[in-house]
């Protein structure tokens, strides 16, 4: 499987997801995402789960409209993919993204723990406006404590900027 869990539209015109709980799940040994929630719109959440060796446990590229809340989730990867040309592809408990131009927003990330290989958490450079990140520990075994990987292809007004990411315990050895 690609996916363990996803939420993402698969047919053309199909409605986008909304309300919906995914809670006390045990996810390992995933081949990309843990829980795919990429075009979803309006409460979703994401809680007291366990994932294991995944490339990103929570994917959200783009989460349409928020919330999309994240909590109380325990993440472990140690997955490492060599690529050509050689370079390598590490985990990251979330994949927060842009798309053809839109931006994720609405997302509500508090109190979830990590262990991955490589940096504590990778950044693909998007702006997430109207979100908040709080009360996370992240751990890295190597490299920066966050690691952005690629710029931003979105653009969000200055006056919806309105984020907070703050009280996150990060670091890497």
């Amino acid at each position: 499987f690609r996916d363990a869990i996803t939420l993402a539209p698969r047919f053309s015109g199909q409605a986008p997801a909304r309300s919906i709980d995914i809670y006390g799940n045990d996810i390992f040994d995933v081949a990309d995402d843990g829980v795919e929630a990429d075009y979803t719109f309006h409460n979703i959440r994401i809680f007291k789960n366990r994932m294991r060796n995944y490339l990103s446990a929570v994917s959200t590229q783009p989460s349409v409209a928020g919330p999309t809340y994240i909590f109380r989730n325990e993440f472990f990867s140690m997955m490492a993919i060599e690529t050509s040309p050689p370079s390598k592809t590490v985990s990251s408990p979330y994949k927060i993204s842009e798309s053809s131009g839109q931006c994720t927003t609405g997302l509500q990330i508090f109190h979830n723990s990590s262990v991955n290989i490589g940096s504590a958490m990778l950044n693909s450079g998007t702006v997430f406006p109207n979100s908040r990140v709080r009360n996370n520990l992240a751990y890295g075994t190597s490299g920066p404590v966050m690691q952005l990987y690629k710029p931003a292809a979105c653009s969000i007004p200055a006056d919806a900027m309105a984020r907070t990411f703050d009280y996150n315990g990060m670091n890497t050895t």
